[in-house]
């Protein structure tokens, strides 16, 4: 019991420990999810800042292809000036030529200017994609940052609400200890007080019954003194030996009421000892219904941790769908890089194609003067046909793109909702594992408890047997005693009866002393009156009353 409360009192200062760590382990989580959430902070302004200087730059972009627009606007409007006046300037094939050059070199400064814009804006396009990237993963960092904190406050709520629990249990515990700590001391020295006082009432039995021994042996060897010194004291000592008979009797009557009145106390406390070896085992039979319920629960969490176990399969099987996705979603990105490095060299074709039938149409066009504005104006809207389109792909492959980063979103939400459960899962079975740990070191204390226990009850009775050898050694006792008392009562019988013979032999020697003297007396008298005659019956009447009396003495001798 002093080991399981020294045990108890530790693991109480262990507990009560805990929570300055669980304090510092919080004020540690805290500052380190500040520190987090100011650097996300600053990488979010940083970002925000930068998102701003890119939107500048479009819009200074934007402003040049206007200009670039409206120059082109003015060429044109100066193209078809020169068109319209050819007779004044210069001879028409002189002035077609003239043109043709223009045309070409404004083509070839408006495509580059265009080309190098086109380039320059998806440059910043893949740029400010870049930062939106980086800006939805802060995001959803900073999200789960938040996300993390709660769950780390709720899982702090969670331990300081079970440190208090097991707290007021562990104190609950203790208080019990303490009870039966107690209550076994009590029972203890209740029990030691008990066997204490019976080995008292023992040995003052028997000192009493070697007091009553020695003075029975003391007045029997008066008695015997008595009888043969004092022949003479009969009815002295007659006298006192019915005194010492009633005083005998008195004390002998008080020994057998003072047994009686033990035996009782001893059946009383038979009765109580049985009373408590039912309470023992009442106790006991409570504890094996705990144990047994504590083992119902242990089966059950058993289950549960198999349950849970399932439930890590069907995780894994989760996580392999999820790598099978992860790799379809590398399969497709490579697919799409692919096709768009095949249709790259289509684009730049296309761009060239309306560049390439011009020169070997050139000296025709020279010999057809008419047909030259038309030519011009087929030329331009090849160059802007072949613009829509490069337009239209930019705007498909933009479209696919926002389609394909909105799948690569929902699948990377249902990759995290997965690690999320995941998480959760593994967070549960840890809560599982721990639930068994504790109800593990549940099962070994009340384990323990039942040893304590049954030492206890086997000390009980070993303690009930050790009383059950002294009750035996007790009615040996009384039944050694009984034969000594029934011992004494015949040989009080038997010295009642010596007195009474003696008091009859003392009555008949009375009686015979008395007609002795009488009949002395009467032979005086004839002695005095006869002379010598009487002299002589006097002489045999001494020598008959001293035969008399050596004939008493030898029958008390032999009485004795």
């Amino acid at each position: 019991m002093d080991g399981a409360s020294r045990s108890g009192g530790s693991v109480a200062g262990d507990i009560e420990s805990s929570p300055d760590f669980l304090s510092r382990q919080n004020i540690d989580l805290r500052r380190r999810l500040e520190d987090e959430a100011a650097t996300y902070r600053r990488r979010l302004e940083t970002y925000k800042q930068a998102q701003q200087q890119q939107a500048a730059l479009v819009s200074r972009l934007q402003a040049k292809v206007l200009q670039y627009k409206q120059r082109c606007s003015e060429l044109e409007g100066q193209m078809e000036e020169v068109l319209d006046r050819p007779s004044v300037v210069a001879p028409p094939g002189s002035a077609l030529e003239a043109a043709q050059q223009q045309l070409r070199e404004l083509r070839e400064e408006r495509v580059s200017d265009l080309d190098t814009a086109l380039r320059a804006l998806q440059e910043e396009k893949r740029k400010n994609e870049k930062l939106v990237q980086l800006n939805m993963t802060l995001r959803q960092q900073l999200e789960e940052a938040h996300e993390s904190n709660e769950a780390l406050t709720s899982d702090l709520q969670k331990l300081t609400s079970d440190w208090e629990v097991m707290r007021e249990e562990m104190m609950m515990k203790e208080d019990e200890w303490k009870e039966e700590e107690q209550c076994f001391n009590e029972y203890y020295t209740n029990e030691h007080t008990r066997l204490l006082n019976l080995w008292r009432d023992v040995v003052a039995m028997k000192r009493h019954f070697t007091e009553m021994q020695s003075a029975t042996q003391r007045d029997l060897i008066k008695i015997k003194s008595d009888f043969i010194n004092t022949s003479r004291d009969l009815v002295d000592c007659c006298t006192g030996i019915n005194a010492r008979q009633s005083r005998y009797n008195l004390a002998e009557e008080e020994n057998r009421l003072q047994n009686v009145e033990e035996l009782n106390q001893l059946r009383e406390t038979l009765a109580q000892l049985r009373a408590e070896r039912e309470q023992i085992a009442l106790e006991a039979k409570l504890k094996e219904e705990k144990i047994q319920t504590l083992n119902k629960e242990c089966r059950s969490l058993e289950e549960r941790c198999a349950s849970a176990e399932a439930t890590i399969g069907d995780v894994t099987k989760l996580q392999s769908e999820l790598e099978l996705l992860q790799n379809a979603l590398r399969d497709i990105a490579h697919a799409v890089l692919q096709d768009a490095e095949t249709r790259d060299p289509d684009t730049h074709h296309v761009h060239l194609t309306p560049s390439q039938p011009l020169p070997p149409r050139s000296p025709k066009r020279t010999q057809r003067t008419p047909t030259s504005p038309v030519f011009v104006e087929s030329t331009i809207s090849a160059v802007k046909a072949a613009l829509h389109k490069n337009q239209l792909q930019i705007h498909d492959l933009q479209v696919k793109l926002s389609t394909c980063k909105e799948q690569c979103s929902t699948w990377k939400k249902q990759a995290e909702n997965c690690e999320e459960s995941h998480k959760s899962l593994e967070n549960r079975l840890s809560d599982i594992t721990a639930q068994l740990d504790t109800a593990k070191s549940q099962v070994t204390q009340l384990i323990q408890e039942k040893d304590m226990l049954s030492k206890s009850l086997d000390s009980a009775r070993a303690e009930k047997n050790a009383l059950d050898k002294n009750r035996m050694e007790m009615n040996a006792m009384l039944d050694n005693l009984n034969t000594d008392y029934e011992k004494e009562k015949k040989l009080n019988n038997k010295l009642q009866k010596m007195v009474e013979n003696l008091e009859d032999e003392k009555n008949y020697l009375m009686s015979e002393v008395e007609q002795l003297k009488k009949e002395a007396s009467v032979r005086f008298t004839e002695h005095k009156n006869n002379g010598r005659t009487n002299n002589h019956r006097s002489h045999n009447d001494r020598s008959a009353f001293t035969m008399c009396n050596k004939t008493l003495m030898n029958n008390r001798f032999h009485k004795n």
